[in-house]
């Protein structure tokens, strides 16, 4: 199990919009490499399954 530290960040292809984790670099639908710049945001843990 994950610590409670680690919070699971998501982020959106701002090429297809699909939501991505935040560990993956490339968004697996369009290949988008994403920036260092682009927004990370934290995923509501109620929202994963």
């Amino acid at each position: 199990m994950d610590s409670p530290a680690e919070k699971e960040t998501r982020w959106i292809c701002p090429a297809c919009g699909l939501l991505c984790d935040g560990k993956w670099k490339v968004c697996p639908a369009c290949d988008y490499i994403r920036e260092d710049g682009d927004e990370l945001f934290e995923a509501d843990p109620a929202e994963l399954d």
